[in-house]
């Protein structure tokens, strides 16, 4: 009769344990769906670390502004996701309070060595586990005052992207310094009616091409 009671027991001790595994493998198995089919899109936003700014559309009370971005979204989830506008916030590090907020306006291409309008900025579709590479050009019109005028001193670049899923944007900070050398370079393209861009990096990054010695290397590098 106590051997009897003993294999009961150790045979409800098995059960418990066989239904705690299955209980543990379900939660795994839908855990593993979670996050590689249902999760929601995460999508993050990089930009280049060099910018291109230039003015056009000269009038005699003012000129406009465009900046020019390149950029890639990705997408670290399996589900598809929509970038539904991105947004640029401008201003001097010393006047933070005139700000220049510019919705993005074109997607553009690179042509015979300058830039194209390939499209009106409209949303992009993301795939599950992919990216997607855009350049962005945002304007800032010469009708709108004050003009977005580019002197020397520290500047803050706000990104603002809005995803599908998020009422509320993704916000990114950059900064930029302009030189006195940048502003006397804007200034003759105004004077002149130049629409050639000018080159500007983010974050102080290096420049496209720079000269260094052994110590430059290391400092900027390997640092």
């Amino acid at each position: 009769m106590k051997k009897s009671k003993l294999k009961f027991k150790t045979k409800l001790s098995e059960n418990k344990i066989s239904l705690f595994v299955a209980a543990l493998s379900f939660v795994i198995a839908f855990y593993t769906l979670y996050r590689t089919e249902l999760r929601s899109p995460e999508i993050s936003a990089y930009i280049n670390p060099e910018i291109q700014v230039f003015y056009y559309d000269f009038y005699k009370y003012g000129y406009g502004t465009s900046v020019i971005i390149p950029m890639a979204f990705v997408n670290k989830s399996s589900s598809i996701g929509v970038i539904r506008e991105t947004q640029l916030v401008i201003y001097k590090q010393n006047l933070p309070n005139i700000r220049h907020a510019i919705r993005w306006t074109h997607f553009l291409k690179l042509g015979d060595g300058n830039w194209e309008e390939e499209a009106e900025a409209n949303p992009v579709a993301v795939a599950g586990k992919s990216q997607e590479t855009k350049v962005v050009k945002y304007i800032w019109y010469s009708g709108n005052k004050p003009n977005l005028r580019i002197t020397e001193g520290t500047y803050v670049l706000d990104l603002y992207v809005t995803t599908s899923q998020d009422s509320k944007p993704i916000k990114t900070s950059y900064f930029f310094k302009i030189t006195k050398e940048d502003e006397n370079a804007f200034e003759r393209r105004i004077a002149n009616e130049d629409v050639a861009t000018r080159r500007i990096v983010l974050n102080d990054n290096l420049e496209q091409n720079m000269l260094l010695d052994a110590k430059g290397v290391k400092d900027f590098l390997e640092n």
